[in-house]
């Protein structure tokens, strides 16, 4: 009965094992992260300009050098050590299963916050006390303002400079920890 009454008004939610409900939350973020934000900017930017094309065609060709240098590096390794083959086949094809699975998910597992104390839990929502943190930003764009080429161009640099500062490149010279 329940079954025939969620199929006909199209709400299956109250069917869904709590997996499901992950599943199908994680679904809709997706959906909404496309239809609000991702196609409308697509839709809006005008196509590129021709003199952009060498500054994104750097980015590719850096961005597939360092991958090129990070393989090589990791079948050297694999020649002096091949016992170690497995066990790094195993953890890539375990961190691809599991960024395959994050897409879906409304939080992605494994994303850690900063440690807090719940105060007071007030049911639909908690007060917190959370400790103190770092946070390093660069700018990409100007929020709100549609993507353009130059904002892709640029974006390969902006999270180069982020990654320096978070592997030691700051004033403390101190390796932070991304998430």
């Amino acid at each position: 009965d329940s079954v025939l009454l969620a199929l006909s008004e199209r709400k299956i939610d109250s069917l869904l094992t709590p997996t499901g409900r992950k599943l199908q939350d994680g679904t809709r973020a997706v959906a909404r992260q496309i239809t609000n934000d991702i196609l409308p900017n697509v839709l809006d930017t005008p196509p590129p300009d021709i003199d952009l094309i060498p500054k994104i065609g750097s980015k590719v060709l850096n961005a597939l050098s360092n991958q090129a240098k990070k393989t090589f590096d990791d079948f050297k390794g694999d020649l002096a050590d091949p016992s170690r083959i497995p066990q790094r086949l195993t953890q890539q094809s375990q961190d691809f299963a599991q960024e395959a699975k994050n897409i879906f998910l409304e939080t992605p597992e494994g994303l850690q916050g900063p440690a807090y104390e719940v105060v007071e839990d007030k049911g639909a929502y908690e007060i917190r006390d959370y400790e103190g943190y770092t946070v390093a930003s660069t700018t990409m764009g100007k929020v709100g303002e549609p993507y353009s080429m130059d904002d892709v161009a640029n974006s390969g640099a902006a999270f180069n400079s982020l990654a320096a500062y978070l592997f030691g490149g700051n004033s403390e010279g101190k390796m932070m920890e991304m998430t």
